[in-house]
């Protein structure tokens, strides 16, 4: 069965994952879930091109949600550890959301580095023994990422369970930031257009009233303007909003027929 073909606009998800471990079944997938949903992933199909810190770093900052998946061979990488990393720092800038997943691992394991994800860590520890600010930066990287509210095999299985559950936390997120923000761009089309308003209105007030108006009357008149463009304002920003709550879910046309063939899998 082909997969189905990634959607080139944001917003995007990054994984980040131990490939020989998940890679044949749990993270297609995770992959077939978002992109069932029109979200654009990215996830690299080569392991030889994760070498390149660079590529991946540029990937971390298109996205607008990283999904990291813990396992047990996850400290074994060390590109997974520089991507962790590189989401920490993004993160502590406000410019990512991460949703971290256990894989087969447990919380407490991952955090206080214990069992094989740990024996691996230390590993690294030992082959930088001469670089401890960089053991120093991934320590701090996973600490923060793993004290954030994530997903866990213990709670939804290791199979489609967990897929669904990552499928369902990442449309949250997403419908949450749609809600919460209207972006720079929206704000200052509408606050020129106020701006517009005003002046024209003002103009239009001192030519109807006259010369001869006192500046009580001019003030008066203008404080009803203000408040006149407030309230078309606000009523222009609650509709917005109302359109992107009552907009229903798209599905991507090619993937209607693929997913008929799929949905015994997610039943």
């Amino acid at each position: 069965m082909a997969e189905p073909p990634p959607y080139q606009r944001p917003p995007q998800v990054f994984i980040s994952f131990y490939g020989n471990e998940s890679r044949d079944n749990f993270i297609k997938y995770l992959v077939w879930g978002l992109r069932d949903e029109r979200v654009n992933v990215f996830v690299d199909r080569a392991e030889a091109n994760r070498r390149d810190i660079r590529n991946i770093s540029t990937k971390i900052e298109e996205s607008n949600i990283a999904v990291v998946i813990f396992s047990k061979r996850y400290t074994e990488s060390e590109m997974c550890l520089n991507e962790l990393q590189k989401m920490y720092e993004h993160v502590e800038q406000s410019n990512l959301k991460v949703i971290p997943v256990f894989y087969d691992v447990s919380i407490s394991g991952v955090k206080n580095l214990e069992d094989e994800f740990g024996n691996h860590f230390e590993e690294l520890r030992e082959k930088y023994a001469n670089d401890p600010l960089k053991i120093l930066k991934w320590e701090d990287s996973l600490s923060s990422i793993v004290e954030r509210t994530g997903l866990t095999s213990e709670d939804h299985g290791t199979g489609l369970g967990l897929v669904r559950a990552i499928v369902t936390a990442v449309k949250s997120e997403l419908m949450d930031s749609e809600r919460q923000n209207i972006t720079k761009g929206q704000v200052f089309v509408l606050a020129s257009a106020a701006g517009f308003q005003f002046w024209l209105v003002s103009c239009t007030s001192f030519t109807v009233y006259g010369p001869n108006q006192t500046d009580d009357d001019l003030l008066i008149n203008h404080q009803l303007v203000v408040k006149w463009l407030l309230i078309r304002l606000e009523k222009q920003v609650k509709k917005r909003k109302k359109q992107r709550q009552s907009t229903p879910l798209t599905v991507c046309v090619d993937c209607v027929m693929s997913w008929e063939g799929k949905q015994s899998l997610w039943a």
